[in-house]
């Protein structure tokens, strides 16, 4: 398992993620509930998927396709196809 990077992002009650393996940063949104992936050399969104209520941990399953989410309020689990394909591209 590669390492990761993880920062908590207080002001914006986001939580982000750096996956060296792919580059990807993914974001989970507490207020939006909603995980974003951003390249990160633009920045730029390139998939989002929704997520239950309040999402705090994200962490990725040993081979790393999917991510986990877990959501306070709605004491849930979203679990996330990080290499789903949909339309021709790649998407959560």
């Amino acid at each position: 398992m590669s390492d990761r990077l993880i920062v908590l992002n207080k002001d914006s009650d986001t939580v982000s993620f750096l996956d060296p393996g792919t580059g990807e940063i993914l974001v989970a949104s507490q207020e939006e509930g909603r995980l974003s992936v951003l390249d990160p050399e633009t920045l730029e969104g390139t998939g989002r998927a929704l997520l239950g209520e309040t999402p705090i941990r994200v962490v990725f399953e040993p081979l790393g396709r999917y991510a986990l989410v877990a959501n306070r309020e709605s004491n849930s689990v979203s679990v996330i196809d990080t290499e789903h394909v949909r339309d021709g591209e790649r998407r959560p």
